[in-house]
């Protein structure tokens, strides 16, 4: 995808604007597009699963000072948006930096509102729905039970955790149990 939405509203008025100088909100716009150009497209920074891009990476890719981008990450961890619980930015156990609610940046079809809740809860229906497909219901809900977040590969059929990239359930097998 060439481009990603920013709400002008939330831009000009919002928590960014307030808790933010203008080369940090500078900063946070060019982590947003640089997300938008990772590979994974899911909102981290990582090469692949499992394996997290170094803060030096990504200042060197934007084109920013190392203290520069730790302080807005900082500033993004501990940020609360009014409208969603969760921190702009979390950082996992890896060290992956990962921009929370992706979703909410990525286009919307022209003629197409923003998703409704129960629009939201149908495609995560449907996500559920093509694991269960491939793999058993039980083994789904064991992995969602330990708070994993299982997401099929599609290159490989395999499941594999969101957060860390671990391989959940090997591929083609629909009586593969729980790796």
């Amino acid at each position: 995808m060439d481009w990603f939405k920013v709400d002008s509203t939330g831009w000009l008025r919002g928590s960014i604007r307030a808790d933010m100088n203008r080369e940090q909100r500078s900063i946070w716009i060019d982590l947003l597009a640089f997300a938008n150009e990772c590979k994974l497209r899911d909102g981290t920074f990582r090469f692949a699963p499992g394996k997290p891009m170094p803060r030096e990476y990504i200042a060197q890719s934007i084109g920013v000072p190392l203290p520069l981008l730790n302080e807005v990450i900082a500033i993004c961890q501990a940020d609360k948006n009014i409208n969603n619980p969760k921190h702009r930015v979390e950082v996992w156990d890896d060290g992956t930096v990962a921009i929370t609610n992706w979703e909410r940046y990525q286009s919307i079809p022209a003629g197409k509102q923003k998703p409704t809740a129960g629009e939201k809860e149908h495609l995560e229906k449907l996500q559920l729905s093509r694991l269960t497909r491939r793999y058993s219901k039980e083994a789904i809900n064991i992995l969602l039970a330990e708070g994993k977040l299982p997401v099929l590969d599609e290159t490989t059929g395999n499941v594999i955790d969101r957060r860390t990239g671990e391989i959940l359930l090997k591929g083609g097998d629909k009586n593969d149990e729980v790796a």
